[in-house]
């Protein structure tokens, strides 16, 4: 079956970019983390992949924590309000991450809180969104990661086909939502944010997929998650040589297959017109777009890709055709 959401006016069926009013939904499968303290932009600094130095009270980023080897243990999204820094990330690996960030602390002036029982996750997207915004009083970020306090959080806009927003807010903003009185705002779930994450070329780390890319092969680069003029962090050999080499083999793309496919996290992609019984690829997440497809973003290798003779699970499993994304993939420079 369809799945849809309602409106004070009508249906709206998942999945569709043409989102003409504003949506929302609380994000109850990310969490929030308080990082704090004099030491907390050196220490931040010194661990995860972009620069945030960059980071302001009017501007966050998209970023991600590492292994030595360069492999990826999250990807998430950072801000600064009232002098602290807080962290978004997938629910199901925040503990383990954070613990181990945790570790590397030592003698620094740091600490880490996990904020999600006092603090809510809103989402807002579509094409009013900013208008919806507005009405309730706040300042609307018009640039991607751009920030905007207001009296009871803090507002970040997020890339997306259609205009997107992350309310890190106490209760009283949720309230606030809810009483917001317009035949233009919907409730809807977080599954249709995931689906603008995927049809954005936007991916996460979940538990399936920690340690399985480098960020380069899920195209963090091309979407501000990694800076290449930063000082040291764990696996920044690892991402600098891959990056001035100019020869990563994998890349992440989205792919789309029959909705009657169990096709989720962690899945194996394989060349269906190879003799070589490899996988190719990983799927990075997946969301099934209406009762005839699924959409995904997996991480690929790149000839596989360009030749375009995908299959699900085995050589000869269900078929899957890659799609295009908002941002282009760079070929392999075979000159390098």
């Amino acid at each position: 079956m369809t799945q849809s959401v309602t409106t004070k006016n009508k249906a709206v069926h998942h999945f569709n970019s043409e989102i003409t009013s504003t949506l929302y939904t609380t994000l109850a499968a990310m969490s929030c983390y308080e990082i704090s303290g004099e030491d907390a932009q050196s220490f931040l600094q010194s661990q995860f992949t972009n620069d945030v130095n960059d980071i302001s009270a009017t501007q966050g980023q998209l970023n991600s924590y590492c292994t030595p080897k360069g492999r990826m243990m999250a990807i998430f999204y950072l801000c600064q309000w009232q002098n602290n820094y807080y962290l978004i990330i997938p629910k199901e690996i925040a503990s383990a991450v954070m613990q181990r960030i945790q570790m590397y602390i030592m003698r620094a002036k740091v600490t880490i809180t996990d904020r999600s029982d006092q603090l809510q996750l809103n989402a807002l997207f579509g094409q009013q969104a900013e208008q919806t915004i507005t009405a309730l009083k706040i300042s609307a970020p018009t640039k991607d990661y751009q920030t905007s306090a207001f009296e009871y959080g803090l507002c970040m806009r997020i890339p997306g086909i259609v205009p997107r927003y992350i309310i890190i807010s106490n209760e009283q903003f949720s309230a606030d939502l809810t009483n917001l009185s317009t035949d233009d705002l919907g409730l809807s779930t977080v599954e249709y944010w995931q689906w603008l994450d995927i049809m954005s070329g936007i991916p996460m780390v979940y538990t399936e997929t920690q340690e399985a890319f480098v960020p380069q092969m899920a195209n963090l680069e091309l979407i501000n998650g990694v800076s290449f003029s930063k000082g040291c962090y764990p696996g920044q050999e690892v991402v600098a040589r891959l990056h001035y080499l100019g020869n990563a083999n994998r890349r992440m793309y989205r792919i789309s297959t029959a909705a009657s496919v169990d096709l989720k996290c962690g899945d194996d992609i394989y060349a269906a017109d190879s003799e070589k019984n490899q996988a190719i690829g990983q799927v990075v997440s997946a969301i099934a777009t209406n009762e005839e497809e699924i959409t995904a973003l997996a991480v690929l290798r790149v000839e596989a890709a360009e030749n375009n003779q995908l299959a699900i699970s085995s050589l000869t499993g269900p078929k899957a055709e890659v799609m295009s994304l908002p941002y282009e993939i760079p070929q392999i420079d075979k000159n390098k």
